[in-house]
Formats: structure tokens, sequence, C-alpha cells
């Protein structure tokens, strides 16, 4: 009998740690109070997360919280406490000192800005110290590299989705598709505005009238994802609301969506860019700008 506990509780252990090794989303170390309650009848309670990312955290706490136990949680960030729904995806320690793995699902809208400035001041804090952001743009391979910086920011969303829908994981259905693509479509605007504005604006301004129709191609696909990613979100709080799994028709929209943003990426990579470096009028503008911008 006791070989069989020693074996689950391996088991078990395994299992939590496949956990750990597989999540989605870096975890930045960090010491800050957090406050949790099992239900809204019952009080808050006070713990310490040990790390954080933006769909997960460590949190600590004087007793277990059972796994698949919902949490309403409350991280104050610069003296401003930031709402969370999640969940209780494993436990570890019995007593006076147990460490819980959190899923953080749905985040209060007035408390997301913040929380994701947070993350990101985390994110820069663990990133090796720059000596000047101004060489970054001095050439345009450079400006290139920045692009293709922010295309593996939203790529990190779309592979982390898509493990999800591959692994049939229960447990993300359908709070934590809900976390992600509100996070992912905050990143897309901003990454889309900035594309608009700067890039797109360039080169219907510069580039010659051979290029426009693909410019207006990609600026009509950023609508067409932005009303594609809005209608999916709106579709997963209903599932939400309605405690409904996340179906295949649901998860082939946003399989159409996610091949759709890759195919986006490629053609801005290897179509838009490579004839804005080759244009003299372009690159010299769009380095100008840039200056502008980071100045």
């Amino acid at each position: 009998m006791l070989k069989s506990n020693t074996y689950s509780q391996k088991r078990k252990q395994n299992d939590i740690m496949s956990k750990i090794n597989n999540r989605r989303f870096e975890r930045y170390d960090t010491t800050q109070k957090v406050s949790y309650r099992t239900s809204p009848d019952t009080a808050y309670k006070h713990g310490i997360t040990n790390n954080i990312s933006k769909t997960g955290m460590l949190l600590e706490t004087q007793e277990p919280v059972a796994q698949g136990t919902p949490l309403d949680l409350v991280l104050k960030i610069k003296g401003t406490p930031v709402h969370f729904k999640g969940k209780c995806v494993y436990t570890l320690g019995e007593n006076h000192g147990a460490h819980s793995g959190v899923h953080i699902g749905k985040i209060n809208t007035a408390g997301m800005k913040l929380f994701l400035a947070f993350i990101s001041a985390l994110e820069k804090a663990n990133q090796a110290p720059k000596s000047s952001l101004r060489p970054e743009i001095e050439e345009m391979e450079n400006v290139l590299l920045k692009i293709s910086g922010e295309h593996k920011v939203i790529t990190h969303f779309v592979v982390g989705l898509q493990d999800m829908m591959k692994d049939h994981d229960p447990s993300a259905e359908p709070a934590e598709y809900e976390a992600i693509l509100n996070l992912m479509k905050k990143d897309l605007t901003t990454h889309f505005e900035i594309e608009e504005k700067i890039y797109f604006k360039i080169g219907l301004t510069h580039m010659p009238a051979e290029h426009h129709g693909l410019i207006s191609e990609l600026t009509n696909e950023h609508e067409d994802m932005r009303e594609k990613l809005d209608r999916i979100i709106d579709f997963i709080e209903e599932c939400s609301r309605t405690n409904a799994p996340v179906n295949k028709n649901l998860k082939a929209l946003l399989t159409e969506l996610l091949e759709q943003i890759k195919e986006h990426a490629r053609k801005e990579i290897t179509d838009l860019f490579p004839f804005m470096e080759e244009n003299g009028d372009v690159k010299s503008k769009l380095m100008e700008t840039l200056r502008m911008v980071m100045s």
C-alpha cells in the first residue's frame, strides 16, 4: 500500500512538473502580496506570488488550495488593486506553506493596461542591458529585426493557442482561451496601428505605384483579422458565461484566423519589407520617422 501511495505521489509530481515545463508564457521572478478568495461569499485571504506571467502565477498560501478551485485574486500594482479571475491548476504542500500554480483568467478591464505594463517591466528587467537604443535604428537591417521581434511576440500567442487546440486540454476551455485572446488582441491592435501609421503610410507615399496594391491588401487584412478576432472573443465570452466548451466550429474559426495571421506576417517579411529596404527614399524616410519616434 505504501509503495502504491509513493508511486501515486511521484506520478502527481511528474504531472505537475510537466505542466510547469510546458508553460506557454515565461514566468518572471517577483515577490508580491496577493489577496485571494475561493468564492464571492468568503473573505479574502493573504498570500504571496513568487513568480508571474501574462497567464499564470505561483501562489504561496498558509493552507492548500484544492486543484480546480476557482479564485478571485487581487494584486496591487503601484498602489492600484488589479482584480483577476483564476483557477488553481496544481498544489504542492499540505499545510503551513502550500504552493499553488494559478492560471490567470479574466483581468478586469480597468487593470489590464496596468498589468501588462507590469509584466513588460519584468520582461525588460530580465533582458540583457543595452547601452543605447539609437544604434538599433541606425541600420535598416535592425529596423527589420525590430519588426521581426514584434512578429515573434504575435507568433508566441499563435503557437500557444494552436497547442491548446491540439492538446484538447479541458482546463483551457474556455477561460484560458479568453485570457490569451484578449492579450493577443491588445498586442495585435498596437502592432497593426504602428504598421499602418508608419510603415504602410510611408510605403504608399514613397514607393512606386506597383507596390500600393500589396499595401492595400495588407491593410484590408488588418481590418478583416480585427473583425474575426472580435467575433471569436465574443463567442469565447459566451462560452464562459454559459460554461459551454469551446466546440469544433469555434476552433475551426480560430484556426482560420491563426493561419491568416501567419500568412499575413510572411507577406510583410518576404514581400513588402525587402522592397522598402531597396528603395532609397523609403528607407531614408522610414529611418527619419523612427528616429523621431525613438527620441
